[in-house]
């Protein structure tokens, strides 16, 4: 749900680094943890169905970062200008677009996770 908040924030502008949300699903705290689960975790009904969310997640994510976030040039003139990149109106429009399915990524990722703690409970 975090994750959604500060997507949210980039698209409105608030500058944010990829640190701040980490682009691959192993380097989340959650995927970190998903990944090193034990046995008897792992064994829960329904726990191998979040991956799949949670890595849609994170690639949805990395296009949204893409597109508002775009690589600095390396050449001396764009070090000298170095200024807040400029993003398109499309782009903007795509991350949009793009933010609507990562709400939707993450419900499922919460989602299961009740499931599980249901039968768990």
């Amino acid at each position: 749900m975090r994750w959604v908040k500060s997507t949210n924030a980039l698209i409105q502008g608030i500058p944010l680094d990829k640190n701040q949300v980490p682009i691959e699903s192993t380097d989340c705290t959650f995927g970190q943890w998903y990944n090193r689960a034990s046995d008897d975790i792992q064994a829960i009904p329904g726990f191998e169905e979040i991956n799949q969310p949670h890595e849609m997640l994170h690639s949805i994510y990395r296009e949204i970062f893409m597109l508002l976030i775009p690589e600095k040039k390396k050449g001396l003139i764009s070090r000298l200008f170095d200024s807040k990149p400029v993003v398109s109106e499309k782009n903007t429009q795509k991350a949009q677009i793009l933010f609507q399915l990562l709400k939707e990524q993450s419900d499922l990722v919460v989602e299961q996770l009740d499931r599980m703690e249901q039968q768990l409970l």
